[in-house]
């Protein structure tokens, strides 16, 4: 436990700038990203584990159809080789853009390099997606698998940021969950 304090860094951030200040943190990194609960959870266990068998809440809305959580891979988001291209997604990754007023925080494990090896690329993963012929929700360039569980002591940091959210968008956010649920059950 105390290896973990000495690489933990919380943070306070305004929903206004977590891409000015969190994304330098996390250039040129390999990460996972998920709540403060399943933060405790995978410091309880010592690791990082996949989700096929939705033991755990979904931390975003996508993860029911990721490609990783399908077969069994930890998801994760590499950030070393950043283009213009890949920076157009940036919008669709909820790490970036705060759309889940559920998670009033989100936890960063920054990967060690030792484990970077066994990391299927987000290349190799769209090219098998593709080939299964099944839709897999992965992020352009960004997007990246582990194939097993990792192991706390393959964490190089963990950012614990807590995201400070004007009341306004709090009561905008619970409006459009209502409505999104009414129209579900419609269905």
């Amino acid at each position: 436990m105390d290896k973990i304090k000495k690489i933990t860094t919380k943070i306070i951030c305004s929903i206004n700038n977590v891409e000015k200040k969190i994304l330098p943190l996390l250039q040129n990194k390999i990460f996972h990203v998920t709540s403060y609960k399943s933060y405790k959870a995978i410091i309880k266990t010592g690791y990082i584990k996949h989700n096929q068998n939705n033991q755990f809440s979904y931390t975003y809305g996508q993860s029911i159809n990721s490609f990783g959580r399908k077969r069994a891979y930890v998801c994760l988001f590499d950030l070393r080789n950043v283009t213009d291209e890949s920076k157009k997604y940036f919008q669709d990754c909820d790490f970036l853009n705060f759309n889940n007023v559920k998670n009033k925080s989100n936890v960063y494990f920054i990967i060690s390099n030792r484990i970077y090896p066994q990391i299927i690329s987000n290349a190799k993963a769209i090219q098998e997606s593709y080939s299964s012929g099944e839709f897999n929700a992965i992020v352009p360039f960004l997007e990246c698998f582990y194939p097993e569980k990792i192991n706390v002591n393959d964490i190089e940091q963990i950012i614990i940021v807590k995201y400070l959210i004007p009341k306004a968008t709090i009561r905008e956010n619970e409006i459009w969950n209502m409505i999104e649920s009414q129209m579900l059950n419609q269905k």
